[in-house]
């Protein structure tokens, strides 16, 4: 790993704008791919001051720019070293200074370049400040995409560069370790996959291909059906291995689609015992011509805040075949709708809760060709989310019970909200459910069997006071905080909240 330190100077740029003042090096700057190290300059400059370094890559592709520090009124200018990785080389820097103009007309910046091979002495570095949970996770991925987010997400996923020097370090038996041959034979004995590959309307090569990768699986599959395209044939097929007693999971996946190495093993080993009924990876694309991988899809979406991945259908899935409700099976009318319905655990009975599985890897590699196709296919969000969902929310509204607001909007948001599992504290200061001329709204509102009307005594109004104590008294899955004067424009606002809810990985979420 070697280490270059360079002293920049930068000159005001006429051309700048009013937002900001620019500059510009005095000689070309060409920063090769790796980790950088930027320092900002900017002596005797009080605040308010910010800056910022804006490069542009030679993929042509859009970088964030670099956030070089900032002072607050009356406060020294203190730039402190900031770190970036760089998945191309970079070049045409622009320096930005907003705020109060520094009285200097030229500015120096420091940049170390720390090469290309940064990226591993990063992870070392890294490693103990991660949370136990990703380091014992680390083998299946977890270590992996939470780096992988912190550097190349961060930049762009559009980038070819960076994307093939990710998973040309990842992707190795050290951080995908090849399942053993007892864990094989037990997955080969407890699970029994029937895969369904759907033909596409292009040549048979694109089925041929998806072929091949199977044969080259570790675990084998029971069963092995190519259907094709048209109205009811994959419904009467998943009709048809439901009822196989020797299928416990269906997988899907169109043809085309390339398997990576173990991934039916991968994606079957969280299908064991029953804390999961489905399971689904990540995927990528590839060209069709030169193979080049690109273009990652993370699931679920929180793995990349920029990605659309939450309206891309999982490419390879497995479900366990007794959670699929046959009843409406028509409505599956190719394997990205079903891919789809599974990521949102949209495939059972209304009531019934899935259990998901994600794994952390890349399963398998899709065509460019099928990129668009399997947009198209995806349902809205208010169709998949709608009746998927059934977990009990308690809905906690601290309310000062104002005329004018608290009865005209609480008895709103009763009748027009649409989740089903939900209950309703509304918490009222004593004195208030007192006065008469709240009688009738009380009234009102204890007739609604899902509503408790909850006195406290706090005189000067808390809202985190009296809603905390609130819903202690819940005994939902979650807990939903509402204001009292709020009108609801869309009945399934609580539907889309818990869909997301559901995810383990998610804390908290809001509108």
């Amino acid at each position: 790993m070697r280490v270059r330190r360079r002293i920049v100077t930068f000159h005001p740029d006429d051309r700048a704008g009013t937002a900001g003042r620019e500059f510009r090096p005095s000689s070309a700057l060409d920063l090769a791919a790796g980790w950088v190290v930027v320092q900002l300059k900017l002596p005797s400059v009080d605040g308010p001051v910010a800056s910022s370094l804006a490069l542009d890559g030679e993929d042509d592709l859009p970088y964030p720019p670099l956030f070089l520090g900032a002072a607050d009124k009356g406060s020294k200018f203190v730039g402190k070293p900031q770190f970036r990785y760089l998945p191309a080389r970079m070049r045409m820097a622009r320096l930005s200074v907003f705020g109060a103009a520094p009285a200097a007309s030229v500015i120096q910046a420091i940049v170390w370049e720390l090469g290309p091979l940064s990226f591993l002495f990063y992870l070392l570095l890294r490693v103990p400040h991660v949370p136990l949970g990703w380091v014992l996770r680390s083998r299946s991925g977890g270590l992996k995409l939470q780096m992988f987010r912190a550097t190349y997400l961060l930049q762009s996923e559009r980038s070819p560069i960076s994307y093939q020097t990710w998973f040309d370090l990842f992707e190795t038996e050290t951080f995908r370790p090849r399942p053993n041959d007892a864990a094989l034979a037990k997955l080969q004995r407890d699970i029994r996959l029937a895969v369904v590959v759907e033909r596409s309307s292009q040549s048979i090569e694109d089925v041929s291909t998806t072929l091949q990768s199977l044969e080259r699986q570790s675990l084998r599959s029971a069963r092995l059906e190519v259907v094709e395209p048209g109205k009811q044939r994959l419904a009467e097929l998943l009709t048809d291995l439901c009822g196989d007693p020797r299928i416990t999971h269906i997988v899907g996946l169109e043809a085309g689609t390339r398997l990576a190495v173990d991934a039916l093993a991968m994606l079957a080993a969280p299908l064991l015992g029953p804390q999961a009924d489905v399971a689904y990876g990540d995927h990528d694309y590839y060209a069709a011509g030169t193979g080049q991988r690109h273009s990652p899809r993370f699931q679920p979406p929180w793995c990349n805040p920029s990605s659309t991945s939450w309206d891309v259908p999982p490419a390879l899935f497995a479900v366990r075949k007794e959670c699929l409700k046959l009843g409406t099976a028509p409505e599956w009318k190719s394997v990205p709708a079903l891919g789809m319905a599974v990521l949102q655990r949209n495939v059972s009975s209304p009531g019934t809760r899935l259990r998901a599985a994600h794994i952390p890897q890349m399963l398998c590699h899709v065509p460019d060709t099928l990129l668009q196709r399997s947009n198209k296919y995806s349902p809205s969000l208010v169709s998949m989310t709608v009746g998927s969902t059934s977990a009990k929310v308690t809905i906690v509204i601290a309310s000062a019970f104002r005329q004018g607001i608290a009865d005209r909007f609480l008895p709103r948001i009763l009748q027009q909200t649409h989740y089903q599992a939900a209950e309703y504290i509304i918490t009222v200061h004593k004195k208030r459910l007192a006065d008469p001329a709240n009688a009738e709204l009380v009234q009102r509102l204890q007739s609604d069997p899902r509503v408790r009307i909850l006195p406290h005594g706090v005189d000067q109004f808390n809202f985190a006071l009296i809603a905390n104590r609130a819903a202690r008294g819940g005994d939902g899955e979650f807990v939903c905080f509402l204001n009292d004067d709020i009108d609801i424009i869309d009945g399934t606002w609580l539907d889309r909240l818990v869909c997301v809810m559901e995810h383990d990985h998610i804390g908290a979420v809001s509108a």
